[in-house]
């Protein structure tokens, strides 16, 4: 399975149960955990980092490959599409919104974003879009 495989690579890895959890993203320096994974009925371990980082680069970073995320090894291509689900949505949309919220009081108070406040609200905007998308699907 490639959970067996690629979960024993990563650190702080949380079991939130129902083949879900939490774990540090190896491709960038994450204080706090923000890559999701998900084990799909057929086997399958799904990634997505909530900082960014794509799953080529979670893998490479542990020394893996794309294909070792499928069992078999085999890529069904309509699987590579990440979607995150209701709860993942809506546990992620207060965090971001306030994101959002304070850059937009600094932008109103004349009070200029860094570099890295910018990076962040884009990263924001992503998680909200990918939560947005993932309440459409539901209904």
């Amino acid at each position: 399975m490639p959970a067996d495989n690629v979960l024993p690579r990563l650190d702080a890895v949380r079991d939130f149960g129902r083949g879900r959890g939490v774990a540090r993203c190896p491709a960038h320096d994450d204080k706090s955990p923000s890559l999701t994974w998900t084990v799909k009925d057929d086997g399958t371990l799904l990634l997505h980092c909530w900082a960014g980082c794509t799953n080529y680069d979670v893998v490479d970073a542990i020394g893996l490959k794309l294909r070792d995320l499928f069992v078999g090894g085999h890529i069904d291509r309509r699987q590579l599409e990440h979607r995150i689900d209701y709860k993942q949505a809506c546990s992620v949309l207060p965090l971001e919104a306030t994101v959002v919220m304070l850059a937009a009081d600094h932008i109103q108070n004349g009070i200029a974003l860094t570099p890295e406040d910018v990076e962040r609200v884009q990263v924001a905007a992503n998680r909200i879009r990918d939560a947005v998308d993932a309440t459409r699907m539901r209904r």
